[in-house]
């Protein structure tokens, strides 16, 4: 006298519906923690960001409204892969001009992805 529903009895469904909900909240913890570590990242990247403009500043006698290109503050950014400047890690593009905006000297950089959230404090 079960009721059916196609050839799945309820208690069936239940029970998958049950162990997929199980799954879904299993996994939770592990995007907040990639999420959160990303975050990390990207401001780790916006503090190195900032030295090497304050190294720049002072080796080429600069005042804090001066704005240096990226070009100026690579030398001072320390070893990176190939060359490259960092990006944050939620950047689709994974490109430096699309993942910071270094401001002047004397203004924070700030992440163009999330501006609010990824905040150098």
């Amino acid at each position: 006298m079960y009721n059916k529903i196609g050839r799945f009895t309820v208690t069936e469904i239940l029970i998958v519906v049950v162990l997929i909900a199980v799954l879904v909240y299993a996994m939770r913890p592990n995007y907040v923690h990639v999420s959160h570590s990303a975050k990390n990242a990207c401001i780790s990247s916006l503090r190195i960001i900032d030295g090497a403009k304050r190294a720049w500043a002072l080796e080429h006698n600069k005042q804090n409204t001066d704005t240096p290109t990226d070009s100026d503050i690579q030398p001072y950014m320390g070893p990176l892969p190939s060359g490259e400047l960092p990006a944050c890690p939620n950047d689709s593009s994974q490109t430096f001009d699309t993942s910071y905006s270094i401001n002047s000297v004397g203004t924070k950089p700030t992440c163009k992805i999330y501006p609010t959230n990824h905040i150098l404090p």
